[in-house]
């Protein structure tokens, strides 16, 4: 039974298997994965910070092959005084091997730690 039938049908909260994010063969509630995949601004991290005030960094991969607009989709938000961007040039979606402390050393930077 497909995602829009058990929903259709009063049984999102039924688990299936199925990949789901970054996750092969799990097991999911068919309620979750339309609530991960729907068109959702709040979902969207250039939208959110357009939302705050709270000073943030972004740390975008430069090699990323799952969201490959963020650091083009960022920037009208680095306008904004509260907020900086770093690319990790050669980083991938999840910042494998020793691209992860170059994201580190940005962070610390940007909350001051020495």
């Amino acid at each position: 039974m497909c995602i829009r039938d058990r929903l259709d049908a009063g049984r999102g909260d039924e688990i299936m298997e199925m990949d789901f994010i970054y996750c092969p063969d799990t097991r999911v509630a068919a309620e979750s994965v339309v609530s991960y995949y729907r068109e959702d601004p709040m979902m969207d991290t250039p939208t959110v910070l357009g939302e705050t005030s709270v000073p943030t960094l972004v740390v975008v991969a430069g090699a990323d092959t799952t969201v490959t607009d963020l650091e083009a989709r960022m920037a009208d938000r680095v306008e904004d005084d509260h907020i900086e961007m770093t690319v990790v040039s050669g980083a991938d979606h999840m910042f494998r091997d020793l691209f992860l402390y170059d994201a580190a050393d940005a962070a610390t930077a940007f909350i001051g730690w020495n």
